[in-house]
């Protein structure tokens, strides 16, 4: 559905005395000029709900309209040609059937759904449009809570091939995208509009840097005629309820013809497992791309900053469809000034070149990303230096807190002991640099197998790490992608026989390019040696097959998981790192609960600590007692007993910010809090 309005100018022409009823005009000196007029024009609009044409829908109204001119929106279905044809269409309508003849027309622009939306709402407030309440379409779906969408119509379509190689440098392009430039232009393809051959991934490190890639493509393909519209539906913060969503039904709907730009990063920085959380999204997604995929260019887009279900999302739909990877390019210098002076004036925006160079000074390489985010900061404080000039000098209010750590390397540092972990991560990457330099000098580099083997209780951080391992091989040029898949045996062992073959395969696809992470993996054994072992021989197999682009870790029990490496003779060989995660000693769990109460916005009153290390204590000496995780549940409870404490004794008084804010030693010795009595735990796990 591609959306247009223009204006079309008109005059009466001489009609005989039975065509006076069909003239589009009223008598000036009636009492009821303009009732009479708005109702003419609503008539005329109930006969253009549907000029359909050779087998083809357009929707055209009258927003507004005066004597001698009309403005005119319509909405056209499937049209390959839906412009300035379908302008036509609605001109011989009105010259066919009212005594009127077109003097004139404006441009036909294409505008997008939300505008389309808002210029009928107008017409029905004045009476032009009877009743419209956006029923014909039903395009109200810019509201919903489980996603963000916003279009985007670039300024300018239509590109020579030199037009738009010269953008994809002044964008500082990846060599990806210059040669998908030159397919699109490629006299090897026939013009028009024959459906869509190819979809892309892009791998950018933020949102601006993709809508710019995103603008070209766009104004590339509308150039060679390969969509009908230029029409942009960019879709982000998906959250993991966006399933079976109409809302979503209506977009990929009403987007056939045009372009949906899908951002994979959900909606949360934290969540530990997308494969899991998003897998219902990923299900729908996939339905509704298959049925759409070729009447709509889809286009993934993957935020390196913030990974999401990207990777799995691709994964699997490059198993039904054609995808085209881009990445995001970078530059020096010169090439970083150019962009941001390309930004400043496609924004209208007036930039000093002297000054922009002293923003790229610092370095030899920029990515397109970064430059972005110089230039956003630059006009946020423009606004300042150029324009309310008043706040140049005006102090502004500091805020004193700490910074998340973004870095996952620095993020698994900060992490407490470890210190084994830690020690193992650093030979991974330390052997990856040794490989980047024996490949720049040309000599051989043997094949690494990287696949891991995490063993320890509950709550010892292993799938924590899992994930900033992911992460730092991501950043390290080890994987393309950083993205983790969790599974376990009920994902990957099916009800029937050759399921489970099907469902370990599938789990290796969506992970590929990134770390595969299976849970328990000792689960995989059972006694009857049927669907687990089956289970057990396909994941070795995919590991060889995957073996230079998938890390796969298993986690799970120590003594059990002794098992599991002796279930298949190929496993235990195949696996270069076993990293042992122990439990944690009293002054670890206190180090841990410290650091929970800072990012809970809490303390600890006098005489808390000693009462928690007595807790502490105690529950290290008893088995399986959940390490970092009966910390969190230790802690969950003490601000239950805490709010139950200050509600009894406070009731009907004024409660000050401190004394919220604030744990006491009473909050944490309820008879529900503390380890419970149990047999002494086996020690282990410590040298």
């Amino acid at each position: 559905m591609v959306f247009f309005e223009y204006k079309i100018l008109f005059s009466d022409r001489d009609a005989e005395k039975e065509e006076v009823l069909r003239r589009l005009s009223v008598d000036h000196d009636s009492e009821n000029f303009e009732k009479d007029f708005c109702s003419m024009i609503a008539r005329v609009n109930k006969g253009m709900k549907n000029l359909g044409r050779d087998g083809n829908s357009i929707l055209a109204q009258i927003h507004h309209a005066i004597p001698g001119e009309l403005s005119i929106v319509m909405a056209c279905d499937n049209t390959s040609n839906c412009g300035n044809d379908c302008m036509d269409v609605v001109c011989r309508y009105l010259e066919r059937n009212y005594a009127v003849e077109v003097t004139g027309t404006t441009e036909v622009t294409e505008i997008d759904a939300g505008t389309y939306s808002d210029r009928l709402e107008k017409g029905s407030d004045d009476d032009f449009i009877a009743r419209w309440r956006n029923s014909d379409l039903q395009i109200d779906y810019f509201n919903n809570n489980d996603f963000h969408l916003e279009e985007m119509i670039p300024k300018k379509k239509l590109l020579t091939k030199d037009e738009a190689l010269e953008r994809a440098m002044q964008l500082m392009g990846d060599r990806s995208l210059v040669e998908e430039i030159e397919r699109i232009y490629s006299p090897d393809n026939r013009k028009g509009f024959f459906g869509i051959p190819v979809h892309y991934k892009l791998s950018v490190s933020c949102r601006d840097a993709a809508k710019g890639i995103i603008e070209l493509l766009v104004g590339a393909l509308m150039s060679n005629g390969r969509l009908i519209g230029s029409r942009v539906n960019y879709m982000s913060d998906i959250t993991e309820s966006c399933f079976n969503d109409r809302d979503v039904d209506k977009i990929f709907k009403y987007g056939e013809g045009t372009v949906l730009a899908l951002e994979m990063a959900g909606d949360d920085d934290e969540h530990g497992s997308y494969a899991s959380s998003y897998q219902r999204v990923m299900d729908y997604y996939e339905k509704l791309i298959l049925r759409y995929q070729m009447r709509m260019l889809m286009i993934f887009v993957d935020l390196s900053e913030k990974e999401g279900f990207g990777g799995a999302m691709v994964s699997r739909m490059a198993e039904h469809i054609d995808i085209v990877g881009i990445h995001e390019g970078c530059g020096g210098k010169e090439e970083a000034v150019k962009y941001f002076m390309c930004r400043a004036e496609r924004d209208g925006e007036t930039a000093d070149e002297k000054k922009a160079r002293a923003l790229f000074s610092a370095r030899k390489q920029y990515t397109a990303g970064e430059v972005d985010e110089k230039y956003s900061a630059w006009v946020r404080d423009g606004l300042k230096e150029r324009i309310y000039r008043a706040y140049k000098e005006c102090s502004t209010v500091s805020v004193d807190k700490s910074v998340a750590v973004s870095e996952p390397y620095q993020e698994l540092q900060n992490m407490i002991g470890l210190d084994g972990i830690k020690k193992v991560v650093d030979e991974i990457i330390d052997t990856a640099a040794v490989r980047k330099i024996r490949s720049r000098m040309g000599l051989d580099n043997t094949d690494t197998s990287l696949h891991m083997i995490f063993t320890g209780n509950p709550g010892s951080a292993k799938t924590t790490v899992a994930r900033l391992v992911a992460q730092i091989l991501k950043k390290e040029g080890i994987l393309q992608s950083g993205h983790l898949i969790e599974c376990g045996r009920a994902e990957l062992v099916g009800k029937y026989v050759g399921w489970t073959a099907k469902n370990v395969s599938r789990y290796f696809r969506m992970a590929k390019d990134g770390v595969l992470f299976i849970d328990e993996a000792y689960s995989l054994v059972d006694d009857s040696r049927s669907f687990g072992d089956e289970a057990i021989n396909t994941i070795v197999q995919e590991m060889e097959n995957h073996r230079n682009d998938t890390v796969v870790i298993f986690a799970g029990y120590p003594d059990k998981m002794e098992e599991f490496l002796s279930r298949n003779e190929g496993l235990r060989s195949r696996i270069a790192f076993h990293l042992n995660f122990p439990d944690y000693d009293m002054d670890e769990l206190y180090e841990i609960m410290k650091l929970m109460v800072r990012n809970r916005g809490l303390k600890l009153g006098e005489g808390t600590e000693q009462v928690c290390r007595e807790i502490l204590e105690n529950a290290c000496r008893t088995s399986d007692f959940g390490n970092g995780r009966y910390v969190r549940n230790l802690l969950d409870k003490a601000q239950m007993c805490q709010s139950h404490r200050i509600v009894r004794d406070y009731k009907g008084k004024k409660i000050g910010r401190s004394m919220i804010k604030t744990l006491m030693p009473e909050d944490f010795r309820s008879d529900e809090i503390g380890p419970k009595k149990s047999e002494p735990k086996r020690i282990g796990f410590r040298v």
